[in-house]
């Protein structure tokens, strides 16, 4: 965050930039994602076309889970 805010010349320090600003936000989101059950896909080391194959991985299979789903219940009735 710190580069981020170099690179926009922006010489004001705000929380956006305050560790422990950081790590609550961090903390929110592993919250939300755990409660919505959404994937966390670390990018840290990965392109931007790996992160978007990855994405669409997990994409296509929460579609084809739900197709599945749905026709064993159709199957049910």
């Amino acid at each position: 965050r710190k580069n981020r805010m170099a690179a926009l010349g922006e010489q004001n320090r705000t929380d956006y930039v305050d560790p422990e600003q950081v790590k609550q936000e961090i903390l929110e989101a592993r919250r939300l994602f755990t409660r919505m059950r959404w994937p966390v896909i670390d990018v840290s080391r990965r392109s931007i076309e790996e992160t978007a194959a990855e994405i669409t991985n997990l994409y296509n299979n929460w579609k084809e889970s739900r197709a599945a789903t749905a026709a064993g219940s159709e199957s049910a009735t």
